[in-house]
């Protein structure tokens, strides 16, 4: 995408939008960096499923700090949990909420992060 023109990042997403309807699967990272911590997600991030007119499916992963291969000993056993929540029917949400759809995808993660840590 490109963020320096409006215009192209209009037909990246319209792009995007047309292949997800032809059955491409698409992962986003809604946060927009790595961090440690679930920071504030983007809003824009969720304008391709929006625009594709598709469900959205929260993905929690858990441990996937630990397994960075950067100065750690690859023999190491690491493991990594994934919760794959209930999918959101955006189509058939107010406006309001399709407003509000990056914070409440990112309580549902929070909330399944808390529930399924082990610390």
């Amino acid at each position: 995408i490109n963020r320096k023109s409006a215009r192209e990042a209009l037909k990246s997403f319209k792009l995007g939008a047309e292949q997800i309807k032809n059955g491409q699967s698409v992962i986003i990272f809604p946060e927009g960096t790595r961090k440690s911590e679930i920071i504030d997600f983007k809003r824009g991030s969720f304008k391709l499923p929006l625009l594709a007119k598709v469900p959205v499916l929260p993905v929690t992963l858990i441990g996937t700090d630990k397994v960075s291969t950067t100065g750690r000993n690859l023999k190491e056993k690491k493991s990594v949990k994934i919760i794959i929540d209930k999918p959101l029917e955006i189509c058939d949400m107010d406006k309001e909420r399709l407003r509000n759809i990056h914070n409440e995808v990112r309580n549902g993660i929070i909330n399944n992060y808390e529930k399924y840590s082990t610390n």
